[in-house]
């Protein structure tokens, strides 16, 4: 959201405030006419916003109206997962997430399964059945971590209705998680081992098609900044500064996700390379597309797990593990650790807020002999890099 300044904000389809409650705590909320409507002008927004929050601080904070509470169909999950929907599935922070095809994929499950039972009458039983369910349909052994996030999900969708007086509790709140961390596969399993090996996977993979090259040179881009998917593909082609792909001798800047800190990733050469290379593709093939990495379409992104499959095809092709998306942002974490770089400092280069803990959990512990040896640099050692190759 773009801040307006004094606690209001815009996403370009309306404003939102940000609301102290009684209790303390801070929440945004839509500021909109009192019969539910939207506001048209900032100057509306403001001093409805200023009655809002005089109206919670005397404790007669208004009920949303929202089409179909009255008649408690409101409370309905299937209409209230479109209503969800409808608002762009947004964060805590309001931040729309309709263009984040896992969270579309989530809530497809969770309406398959909740149907037109009440929010009001689930309890943590639905969420242990929600988990069978889950088990059952999901590929590879993934269930429990899936259950997981769908119903993080579908929480963060409970908060928002009680937010807005949808509903008057969460009541999945207390839930427990299905997979334990020590339980979770470690991404390092699914990492490139060496330089060598990122370079002659892109390389295999740019070599099958004008298509397949886009999504190696993505696939370059993931492990050179260790940036996620989501935020690779959403790199422009001419951004002005501040804007996602723009970069200069410093940075590269990039819309984090997950709520992820600093805009930037910090430059190297092989990044600037590839970066160059990446433009220069672009530029031929798709010159009327905004975008850096160009799809089959040839003007938006391409599809969200193209570079998943590419890469499962390409390491079967080579003889290698299953290698992932997941799995470059480790072998990021894994050359900045041969280069010297501490974990704090490399949490921050990812965006992370948890600090060293989280990058130890998902990352796994130094090897031993591998810091400060320079034995990784992003580059292969006797060969040329992906991008040059034939």
């Amino acid at each position: 959201m773009k801040s307006l300044g004094k606690k209001l904000y815009t996403n370009g389809r309306g404003y939102y405030g940000r609301i102290q409650l009684p209790t303390g705590k801070w929440t945004y909320r839509a500021v909109r006419n009192r019969d539910g409507s939207e506001i048209p002008a900032e100057s509306e927004a403001r001093d409805r916003l200023i009655i809002m929050q005089a109206e919670i601080n005397m404790g007669e904070e208004p009920v949303r109206r929202v089409t179909g509470v009255e008649s408690g169909d409101g409370q309905r999950v299937d209409l209230l997962i479109s209503r969800y929907a409808a608002e762009g599935y947004p964060d805590t922070e309001q931040n729309q997430r309709g263009d984040n095809p896992d969270i579309v994929r989530a809530f497809d499950h969770l309406q398959r399964f909740f149907g037109k039972k009440s929010a009001e009458d689930l309890c943590l039983g639905d969420c242990h059945a929600y988990h069978t369910y889950r088990t059952s349909v999901a590929k590879r052994g993934t269930g429990k971590r899936s259950a997981d996030l769908d119903l993080t999900h579908f929480s963060t969708m409970f908060n928002w209705a009680r937010d807005y007086q949808i509903v008057k509790v969460n009541p999945i709140a207390q839930r427990r998680r299905y997979q334990k961390r020590k339980m979770v596969n470690n991404c390092t399993q699914f990492m490139p081992m060496s330089d060598e090996e990122l370079h002659n996977l892109i390389a295999d993979i740019m070599a099958n098609s004008r298509f397949n090259t886009m999504t190696g040179h993505q696939g370059m881009l993931e492990a050179l900044t260790g940036g996620r998917t989501s935020e690779i593909l959403q790199l422009l082609a001419n951004a002005e500064h501040g804007q996602p792909g723009y970069w200069n001798d410093e940075y590269l800047y990039i819309n984090r996700i997950k709520d992820g800190i600093y805009p930037y990733v910090i430059m190297h050469e092989p990044l600037r390379q590839a970066l160059v290379a990446a433009k220069k593709f672009k530029d031929k093939h798709h010159p009327h597309s905004k975008y850096l990495l160009v799809g089959k379409s040839g003007i938006v992104p391409p599809f969200h797990d193209s570079l998943t499959h590419a890469l499962q095809a390409s390491a079967k092709r080579l003889g290698l593990g299953p290698r992932t998306s997941h799995g470059l942002r480790a072998y990021y974490v894994r050359v900045c650790r041969s280069q010297g770089i501490p974990d704090q400092e490399i949490g921050m280069r990812l965006g992370h807020r948890s600090g060293v803990s989280l990058i130890k959990d998902t990352y796994g512990l130094n090897e031993p002999g591998l810091f400060g040896q320079k034995k990784l640099d992003f580059m292969p050692e006797n060969e040329l890099p992906a991008w040059e190759r034939k």
